[in-house]
């Protein structure tokens, strides 16, 4: 709603996972790729394609064209799990794949907030599926530990993503040539609130 786009966008789902966002956007009139280094969630997708919804592996490092979308978008926390340079390579790439003035939409938590409500451990139970859920700080990751017990078998996961100040993607977008317009808190699009908003989702357009 807010970005009003034409019926001839054409959209870049940046770690796209199962697709969910793709084929909202899809079903809205609108021509979009989704773009996983997944192998097993691509192959998930494909079914699901048809001529203007396509689906690829890719690492979003490189490029994947030159010019290609009108907009990109990296959402749920599909960002902060490599190293710094990485990061930013990620935004060039980005950068690189959008058309003159194009825009990008990157969702992430926002580290004050999560930081300051942060639930150590919690348990829960799903259709008699245990999760026990552990989360900890260590330097500048944030560390979530799944174990998950099923009929007396047990598996253990793991995940780490980097803790980014908003003035750290301010750097990280300025570096990649990006002009970041809006910076939202919420799914709402209330003003982003650094102690306070849930969510850190930044609006910027290619210069």
């Amino acid at each position: 709603q807010f970005l009003k786009p034409a019926s001839s966008y054409r959209f870049l789902d940046l770690a796209c996972g199962r697709g969910r966002h793709s084929i909202y956007l899809n079903k809205s009139g609108f021509d979009v790729t989704g773009l996983d280094l997944s192998q097993q969630s691509i192959d998930y997708t494909r079914p699901l394609s048809n001529e203007r919804l396509h689906f690829y592996v890719h690492d979003m490092r490189k490029p994947f064209c030159d010019g290609c979308f009108d907009c990109v978008l990296n959402l749920f926390t599909s960002f902060g799990y490599l190293e710094e340079n990485e990061n930013i390579n990620i935004l060039k790439s980005a950068n690189i794949s959008l058309s003159k003035y194009g825009k990008f939409v990157l969702d992430y938590f926002n580290p004050n907030h999560v930081l300051r409500d942060l639930v150590a451990e919690e348990q829960i139970i799903i259709d008699e599926i245990k999760f026990t859920i552990s989360r900890k700080v260590e330097k500048d990751e944030l560390i979530k530990l799944i174990r998950v017990e099923d009929s007396g078998k047990q598996i253990l996961f793991e995940e780490r993503v980097k803790i980014i100040p908003v003035q750290k993607f301010k750097e990280y977008f300025a570096e990649s040539g990006f002009n970041i317009v809006k910076i939202w808190g919420d799914y709402h699009l209330n003003t982003y609130i650094e102690n306070s908003s849930p969510r850190m989702i930044i609006f910027a357009k290619k210069i």
